[in-house]
């Protein structure tokens, strides 16, 4: 049995037995930060809360400031310290503009599959021209960056061969870059990040998070561009078939923290790193309902979050649909939730509707200022 401290009390009735939160926990504790308070480039640290994972069954929980944190660390052993040190820093780590793409609020990365069989869009644009017109498009209507793939990597799918791969995207990312857009190459493979590169595209995003190919580090270290290092238990062919998880948001970012370093040791910088937990690759509908729950915690990492929801099927297992195209609303409602949460990026295939949602909620936060701030003054 998991036992969750009540985060609005100071003890929780648990099968009649009275828990408290831990004045000491064990040293080989996981600790995690989750901010409540979300506006992007800078952390509420008076509105947080403390996770504590003892083991495989326990996991504690309680909202405080970050004053009230440091003065119970103070009480840990030196690991727990570290990790809470660790954590607070990474909360206070601004987040620059990435190639002209403000982190300071949701950008809209829209998805732009070139391939027969993906699992949304597939066979909508089998010719770059179709492509093309569809980038420019999604631009008009709002998006801050096109992401181009030619790999679809829905459960039990296949890479295409190499050559394929490049003679779909590249056509179109020349175009779309002649045309003024920021573009986003969409792949696990070295060689076309590299020919996407110097095609014009400015971000890489690997669902692999540099793993598929052993290139793919040194690669994205010698070019410098932004990196989403995506989640995935197991690859496309497999990934599906039984994952499992301890508890899955706090497993996720245990791998992240390591990927992360693993990427500093071989030269890639701290600021080209954005992070993906990879919703509905390689989960079931419980563990994507656990990561968006508990998204906020991956902002202590440091980096900024990208977080794809648009049409997925844990919307469909929700509510008995069976069309990716027919799941807008539970797209947008996914992500506003991820707006709410402080996510900086966010992959959809509705541009114009997930435009209309963000303006309405932009509008609405700046009022809730500009109120604020004349009732204060």
């Amino acid at each position: 049995m998991t036992i969750y401290f009540d985060r609005n009390q100071e003890s929780h009735i648990v099968n009649g037995v009275k828990l408290a939160f831990p004045k000491r926990v064990s040293v080989d504790s996981r600790v995690y930060i989750k901010p409540a308070g979300m506006n992007f480039n800078s952390f509420s640290l008076e509105s947080l809360e403390l996770i504590v994972r003892e083991d495989e069954t326990r996991i504690f929980r309680n909202k405080s400031d970050v004053h009230s944190i440091f003065s119970w660390a103070g009480k840990q052993d030196l690991n727990i310290q570290e990790q809470i040190q660790k954590h607070i820093a990474g909360l206070q780590l601004k987040r620059h503009d990435l190639k002209g793409i403000p982190m300071d609020q949701t950008c809209l990365m829209g998805v732009l599959n070139v391939t027969p069989d993906s699992f949304s869009d597939g066979g909508d644009y089998l010719n770059s021209h179709q492509a093309i017109k569809a980038g420019i498009e999604m631009k008009r209507n709002g998006a801050d960056l096109i992401d181009v793939g030619g790999e679809s990597t829905r459960p039990g799918s296949h890479q295409p061969s190499l050559d394929i791969e490049i003679k779909r995207v590249l056509p179109v990312i020349k175009e779309l870059v002649s045309a003024g857009i920021t573009v986003s190459i969409d792949t696990r493979r070295a060689e076309v990040m590299q020919k996407a590169a110097a095609a014009g595209a400015l971000f890489l995003n690997d669902i692999s998070a540099l793993q598929s190919d052993n290139k793919s580090i040194k690669i994205a270290s010698l070019l410098g561009l932004p990196i989403i290092l995506m989640h995935m238990q197991g690859d496309p062919r497999n990934m599906q078939n039984d994952p499992r998880y301890i508890s899955a948001p706090f497993d996720i970012f245990d791998w992240f923290e390591k990927r992360i370093n693993s990427c500093l040791v071989n030269g890639i910088l701290q600021k080209q790193l954005i992070i993906d937990p990879g919703i509905g690759f390689g989960k079931e509908l419980i563990h994507n309902l656990q990561i968006l729950s508990d998204i906020g915690i991956f902002h202590s990492l440091g980096c900024p979050l990208a977080v794809g929801v648009s049409r997925k099927s844990f919307i469909g297992n929700i509510n008995n649909e069976s069309e990716p195209k027919a799941r807008l609303p539970g797209s947008l409602a996914a992500m506003l939730h991820c707006v709410s949460q402080g996510v900086q990026i966010l992959r959809v295939h509705d541009v114009k509707e997930s435009r209309q949602a963000l303006s309405i909620i932009s509008a609405i936060n700046s009022h809730n200022s500009e109120h604020s701030m004349s009732y204060n003054n």
